[in-house]
């Protein structure tokens, strides 16, 4: 499953994203979710699955001028990523 991050930790509703994070192979961070970190995911309760990769988009991440801690991907490996898993799921 992939999971597309689009805001903050603090605005994810705990038990859904709880729910969602323990199942997500891939969690991307787009718009402004490419602010949070795996800390920041961890600190609000949002505990990734064993083996999970985080990706942000690049441009989001220039537009923001902040340095992400996860891969830097490019909307066409973004779309590639939502064609692969099977679900896809938007925080």
């Amino acid at each position: 499953m992939l999971v597309i991050v689009t805001k903050t930790a603090e605005k994810i509703p705990s038990a859904l994203g709880q729910a969602v994070f323990a199942q997500a192979r891939t969690v991307a961070l787009i718009q402004d979710g490419v602010y949070n970190t795996p800390a920041r995911l961890t600190a609000h309760g949002l505990k990734l699955a064993a083996g999970a990769e985080i990706l942000a988009l690049a441009d989001d991440v220039a537009a923001r001028n902040i340095t992400a801690e996860a891969r830097l991907v490019s909307y066409t490996e973004l779309a590639s990523a939502i064609e692969t898993n099977d679900r896809v799921i938007t925080l």
